[in-house]
């Protein structure tokens, strides 16, 4: 999906960061060659973001966010 996006936008995934809240699309953001951010903000992870957060780093994630402050910036790091 995520070269899907890419291809149809006409841009390289290199060039292309996901904001991701799954272990599955982190893993395949990366897989797509993509910078992948996770983020835990979402009220569903309430009670375990430091877990989830865990998770998404093991699957790739080059930063982990806990809200959508410094979310902008951390997408197009090394953009």
């Amino acid at each position: 999906l995520f070269l899907f996006a890419a291809r149809n936008l006409g841009i390289d995934p290199s060039r292309c960061a996901v904001m991701e809240d799954s272990p599955h699309g982190i893993a395949g953001a990366r897989a797509a060659g993509m910078r992948a951010v996770g983020f835990v903000g979402g009220s569903h992870l309430s009670g375990m973001r430091d877990d989830h957060a865990a998770r998404l780093r093991k699957a790739g994630a080059a930063e982990v966010l806990k809200d959508l402050t410094g979310m902008r910036d951390a997408l197009l790091s090394g953009c």
